[in-house]
């Protein structure tokens, strides 16, 4: 009796131990932890395997899982929904992938939230940015600043604009953006063409995403300006959004370079002081074209015009006219350029394209040409060629160093000559054109 009474408690002590165990594996397999499940099924197993059918299922469920949860971490929510279902079909009564499915359907909506867009534009500097559904539009906004924030105020995006007048390249007016950060930290900068991107933290531990771009565009005036949109994400370092907020605004952040014209607020001292830096036709022309009437500037500018084409009439060699634009403006001549309008006047002279009138007013405003001798010359020429030679002998006589040109010195003696034969040339030339009437009569 006492035999088999230990036979009966080594029975029934297996079976509650068998039943404890397999019931521990059923119950980690509703829990999700396929592995230690696996464990127990595989410790039950017997000669006959009557647990095969068990450990193939936790190993399938281990590959979904893994399946499942790589996908959830590259936020392909509904994919992984399918494949924590594909575990349900296998296990019906797995909690745990039922929790991991209404968890996905969670980070799917904020996702999706996140990532509906809607799309702001600004008709006034020809812009357009998208954000998420989550931002809001402030109502103090203007054209020139526009605030949005998030529902719970703890995202702000503020998008600004100016227009810059001052002629700088592209690049040179994105380097201005990181002096607005001189008293953050900045971890991150990125630039190319017409954008710069800067990133970083403030003292108070505060993110920012700071991306800026300029576009050429025309003014009211049809000058070139340059619009210069900036949109400044901030956050705390703790919000997950933002990150996904700089990506969005990056590449959504547009800025057209075509459209209708801009509105300047520059007064008209300030048009004509720019017209001045470019010191072009163009630019001249343009702020004559929409200077208010009565402008102080107008005459000088017109003034400015004929000195430039003035300046490539000489260069070019066409001294009388370069002489003509610079007397039209000589109010306005720098030094450099009154040299100009002397040296087009001499040489207008000496290739004798001046009367008596303007070798007197040459003489009188250049005193101390280093060739007024040559201009003494002139005198001698123009009066010859206007046929009062009596004229040219009391120059000669009332004057010295009278040069014939550049390289020759003639002395009284030689001026005199000079006189008679032209004199005589002119009679020989009358006499036949004389004779030459006379046949033909």
């Amino acid at each position: 009796m006492r035999k088999l009474f230990l036979i009966m408690l080594t029975l029934s002590f297996s079976f509650v131990m068998y039943s404890q165990t397999a019931g521990d594996a059923v119950k980690r397999m509703n829990n999700g932890q396929y592995d230690i499940a696996k464990a127990y099924w595989e410790a039950l197993n017997d000669k006959y395997n009557s647990y095969t059918s068990k450990i193939s299922l936790c190993n399938i469920c281990i590959e979904l899982q893994k399946e499942a949860k790589a996908l959830s971490d590259k936020q392909y929510y509904t994919i992984a929904i399918s494949v924590y279902n594909q575990i349900l079909a296998k296990n019906p009564t797995d909690q745990n992938a039922k929790a991991l499915i209404q968890r996905c359907k969670k980070l799917r909506d904020e996702y999706n939230q996140a990532n509906r867009l809607k799309t702001y534009s600004n008709e006034t500097y020809g812009y357009s940015l998208k954000l998420p559904e989550y931002m809001r539009e402030s109502r103090n906004n203007s054209p020139e600043r526009t605030s949005y924030y998030s529902n719970d105020s703890k995202i702000s995006v503020v998008v600004s604009t100016t227009i810059d007048i001052s002629n700088q390249s592209d690049s040179q007016i994105l380097k201005n953006v990181n002096n607005k950060y001189n008293s953050a930290t900045i971890t991150y900068t990125s630039s190319k063409d017409n954008w710069i991107v800067v990133s970083g933290y403030f003292p108070n531990g505060y993110v920012f995403y700071d991306k800026t771009i300029v576009a050429t565009r025309l003014s009211q005036y049809n000058e070139i300006v340059k619009i210069v949109v900036s949109s400044v994400a901030t956050n705390s370092k703790e919000d997950t959004r933002g990150s996904d907020l700089a990506k969005i605004i990056h590449g959504n952040l547009k800025v057209y370079s075509s459209g209708k014209s801009v509105k300047t607020q520059e007064t008209d001292n300030d048009r004509w002081l720019k017209a001045k830096k470019e010191n072009t036709q163009v630019a001249y022309d343009l702020y004559i074209k929409y200077a208010p009437y009565g402008s102080v500037h107008i005459e000088e500018a017109s003034a400015r015009k004929s000195i430039l084409l003035a300046i490539k009439d000489y260069n070019s060699g066409r001294y009388i006219s370069a002489k003509r634009g610079f007397e039209s403006s000589e109010k306005y001549l720098t030094e450099y350029e009154k040299t100009l309008y002397m040296n087009s006047y001499y040489n207008s002279c000496i290739a004798e394209c001046c009367n008596i009138e303007d070798l007197n007013t040459f003489v009188r405003k250049f005193p101390t040409h280093p060739h007024i001798k040559v201009i003494k010359g002139c005198y001698v020429k123009l009066y010859c060629k206007m046929g009062l030679f009596s004229a040219a002998k009391n120059y000669v006589k009332n004057n010295y160093d009278i040069w014939y040109d550049e390289n020759k010195p003639y002395s009284r003696k030689q001026w005199i000559k000079y006189i008679r034969n032209y004199n005589n040339q002119s009679k020989r030339r009358f006499n036949s054109d004389d004779s030459l009437l006379s046949t033909k009569s």
